[in-house]
């Protein structure tokens, strides 16, 4: 994602790819912290 968020800016297509790759990088840490808190949860119910 980074590449292809870099290819952008230097070969400057246009905003909307730009937008769209940062979508995609803030899906993708949203991912991780959904990830995150499932393990959470899980470690919770482990130790209680």
């Amino acid at each position: 994602m980074r590449l292809a968020f870099n290819d952008t800016n230097s070969n400057g297509t246009g905003k909307a790819e730009e937008e769209g790759a940062v979508e995609q990088l803030i899906y993708h840490n949203h991912t991780i912290f959904v990830q995150s808190v499932i393990l959470f949860n899980l470690n919770g119910l482990h130790w209680h």
